[in-house]
């Protein structure tokens, strides 16, 4: 992961880190780990990992989400990846993997950020749309990457801490803490404090 925001911490990141938590501890865990050149963190639920290259998208506006609807109308393969424009890849494609997939949808990253991000999650879940009394159907066909993704956006560290997610496990990290446990702003930054140093290497997929 290259450059993630070292040259981002101010006072302004601070701030913001502290606005978002209630407990004394986490408040300065991160912000120890803002402050350490060792650690190259990611602005939480602002910048994220392209599952293609690996690197940082630096801003939700470089950012574009895709997925694969198929002809038995349930989508899977979701995904998090650089909008072509900002894709160190120079081919036809860039970072997008469903470019040739016939029931390929795709959308901005930004746009479905803030006081969309739900309403666009849960449309996936079923349940009565707009106006309509009759339930609809779940429309995910792969619900490890549908929720994966979810996390991703809506859990705050979540997307640093799940590069490291198998060298925690194999050491035994979520060994006592409940499902619940596992996604807490205290267990994500401790994994990232544990495993973290340098910098991680993006899921590719």
């Amino acid at each position: 992961m290259k450059g993630a925001c070292r040259s981002d911490i101010s006072s302004q990141s601070i701030f913001r880190v502290a606005s978002c938590c209630c407990s004394p501890y986490v408040l300065r865990l991160e912000i120890e780990l803002l402050s350490d050149a060792r650690f190259a963190m990611l602005r939480p639920l602002e910048q994220w990992i392209c599952d293609s290259c690996g690197e940082v998208i630096h801003k939700p506006e470089e950012g574009w989400v895709e997925w694969v609807e198929g002809s038995d109308n349930l989508c899977r393969d979701f995904r998090i990846c650089h909008h072509k424009v900002y894709s160190p890849f120079e081919n036809q494609d860039g970072c997008y993997k469903h470019s040739s997939e016939l029931g390929r949808c795709d959308l901005h990253l930004d746009q479905i950020l803030g006081e969309y991000l739900m309403p666009f999650l849960l449309k996936f879940l079923g349940g009565a749309q707009l106006h309509e009394y009759e339930p609809r159907e779940s429309r995910i066909g792969d619900m490890t990457s549908f929720v994966d993704f979810s996390r991703r956006l809506t859990i705050p560290h979540y997307e640093q801490a799940r590069q490291y997610w198998d060298a925690a496990y194999s050491e035994g990290q979520f060994a006592d803490l409940t499902s619940e446990q596992v996604y807490t702003q205290y267990n994500l930054l401790d994994i990232i404090e544990k495993y973290g140093s340098g910098e991680p290497q993006g899921r590719r997929g």
